[in-house]
């Protein structure tokens, strides 16, 4: 085993003892099921339309959950950065095509589990049906509800600062017009917010 998938293993296994402690047994069982990979950027892990097969844990880069417009312009929902868990859970658990799509933004590795594998394990092991338990409380119930809350309650201004606080670097990783689509602002006003944050620290 490579270097950087010992260490995307050990990334994962810290991951998941942090929302649920597994027995060694279905540690093992979930180890033996995942692929370590490593995309490239524009690479589509999820077509609209597609249904759910697989789930990315992130160990290094950036995966986007995106729909399109009736304009063709794309929207990008989510964000799933290191440490993220990266899948359109919707799909997954209904087994229906998904409304969104998901592609690669920057070279990233990733630790792959098929879909069935994962259903699988929580048939088979009640430690980690109660981990897909507080998996999908914190990765997406919670999660979405404070996106939701950030679209309703918050200016652009304040979701673009908290995106910084977040990923310092985020405008050297990502293209501007990607960044004001997950803000659900214009390049034009994104440009804006930029401007002014740099007025703001200048002052």
């Amino acid at each position: 085993m490579r270097a950087d998938e010992q260490t995307a293993f050990e990334h994962l296994q810290q991951s998941v003892q942090a929302l649920h402690p597994l027995a060694s047994a279905t540690w093992t069982a979930f180890a033996t099921r995942l692929t370590y990979e490593r995309l490239h950027p524009g690479h589509f892990l999820l077509n609209i339309g597609q249904v759910t097969e697989a789930i990315y844990f992130v160990h290094r880069g950036i995966i986007r959950s995106f729909f399109q417009r009736s304009n063709g312009a794309l929207y990008s929902k989510n964000l799933f950065l290191a440490g993220d868990w990266a899948a359109v859970m919707n799909s997954f658990i209904t087994q229906q095509p998904s409304l969104l799509g998901m592609d690669v933004l920057e070279t990233t590795t990733v630790l792959t589990i098929p879909a069935d594998h994962f259903r699988q394990l929580t048939a088979d092991f009640p430690d980690f049906a109660r981990f897909y338990a507080k998996f999908l409380e914190q990765n997406w119930v919670v999660k979405d509800e404070q996106n939701l809350l950030a679209q309703v309650t918050q200016t652009a201004g304040q979701r673009y600062l908290q995106l910084i606080q977040r990923v310092p670097d985020i405008e050297q990783r990502l293209p501007l017009f990607i960044i004001a689509s997950y803000l659900g602002v214009t390049p034009t006003q994104l440009s804006r917010l930029r401007n002014r944050r740099v007025s703001d620290w200048a002052g």
